[in-house]
């Protein structure tokens, strides 16, 4: 089978003309007649999907607003990563490369954080009630995933929108504290995780109780779930939570000077504690592939490595060739939803209709996700989505 690779030189003109030179190369062996069609086969298909995708940059392209524009992208790219790593028991087979177990698992933290940041940048800007009823509002719509797109009993996985919800919830107690106690608690967050994962012995359970009424009796036995071995456990995931809303009110400094020193270092310690990570045995969740169960001091380690990476490169994510990855950060819990209810109910069906090929399968799926973003945007910006409903808006990411 020949080995096929490509590269891309882009050439942006204002205003909205994008000009694109791509070219490919195929190195091989000695290929087969049936090898040279596949590869050829596939070389147009990607052709097309990269031609597509620049056409939709170029002509969706548009000037940013006041949001924090970085911001949306970082949280665009942690779908990305999200989706491909929820897709992943559908169109790929164990075992997965440690590369992308490793990748797929930095999604999470960066969302939780990011989630904490926010709130922490809206501290004088949002009353205790309207954050409650926000956190509330996120914990209905992991119910909602639970019982209607997975059919599980709600309250016994503790996916990620659940920590985030609590931890919403939580919020106007958070924002009273000081830089000295929310260091602490963060802090005690973690190292309580990490002695009682030790002490009552991590487990990775079965959480895949079909919804019934006869099984409500199951959320009342999920305390253990909640706070230690659930998919997101209050601890130590809180602590992320509490390390963005840190970040957001109270913020680091660092001289230009030592950004090289820190990045440097930073690279280092995720570079050891990832090399740890693989010499450890991290069981799979039911064919999913991240590395946070349990989320050790290992895991948590690399994971900040990497938020301390992005709070640091932040400017790096302010380019406009972005802007498409951002339609997807601004609306991130609408299209959370959405790619959870495609791999359900569609994503094998997709995935063998498109030929089993997995890069166009998702190519098809995030180019699709970017046109919707985008209809998005430019109906936020008409006077339909002020009369909008709350709920709605708050789903479509007011």
């Amino acid at each position: 089978m020949g080995r096929m690779g490509f590269f891309c030189n882009y050439t942006f003109h204002k205003p909205c003309n994008y000009n694109c030179k791509i070219s490919f190369f195929v190195v091989s062996g000695k290929p087969t007649q049936t090898s040279n069609s596949e590869s050829t086969k596939t070389k147009n298909q990607l052709i097309f999907v990269l031609r597509f995708f620049l056409f939709l940059i170029s002509v969706m392209k548009g000037k940013n607003t006041a949001r924090l524009f970085y911001i949306d992208v970082i949280r665009g790219w942690a779908i990305v990563i999200m989706v491909l790593a929820n897709s992943a028991p559908y169109v790929m087979q164990e075992p997965y490369p440690f590369w992308f177990r490793l990748i797929s698992s930095f999604a999470a933290p960066v969302f939780i954080a990011l989630s904490g940041y926010m709130i922490g940048l809206k501290t004088n800007q949002t009353s205790n009630k309207k954050l409650i009823v926000r956190g509330l509002l996120v914990v209905l719509a992991a119910i909602s995933i639970d019982v209607f797109i997975w059919k599980l009993m709600p309250f016994q996985s503790y996916d990620v929108l659940y920590i985030i919800g609590f931890s919403i919830v939580l919020s106007p107690f958070l924002l009273k504290l000081n830089r000295l106690h929310t260091i602490a608690l963060m802090l005690f967050i973690f190292a309580s995780a990490f002695v009682l994962q030790y002490v009552f012995c991590y487990t990775l359970r079965s959480l895949d109780s079909g919804f019934s009424f006869e099984n409500m009796s199951i959320i009342f036995h999920s305390a253990r779930a909640l706070l230690l071995d659930g998919w997101f456990p209050v601890l130590p995931w809180l602590g992320f939570f509490v390390a963005g809303m840190y970040l957001s009110r109270f913020g680091f400094a660092v001289r230009n000077t030592n950004k090289l020193l820190y990045g440097c270092i930073l690279s280092l310690v995720f570079a050891a504690s990832s090399v740890l990570i693989y010499f450890q045995y991290r069981p799979l969740r039911e064919a999913y592939g991240e590395l946070f169960y349990p989320a050790d001091l290992y895991y948590c380690t690399a994971a900040f490595s990497i938020l301390a990476l992005l709070a640091l490169n932040a400017r790096a994510f302010r380019a406009t060739m972005f802007e498409p990855v951002s339609w997807l950060g601004r609306s991130s819990l609408f299209f959370y939803i959405l790619h959870l209810a495609v791999i359900s109910y569609g994503i094998a069906s997709i995935h063998e209709l498109l030929g089993a090929n997995i890069w166009l399968s998702m190519a098809a799926f995030f180019i699709s996700l970017s046109i919707l973003g985008w209809v998005l945007q430019q109906y936020k910006k008409t006077r339909l989505w002020q009369k909008t409903p709350y709920v709605f808006r708050f789903l479509l990411g007011s």
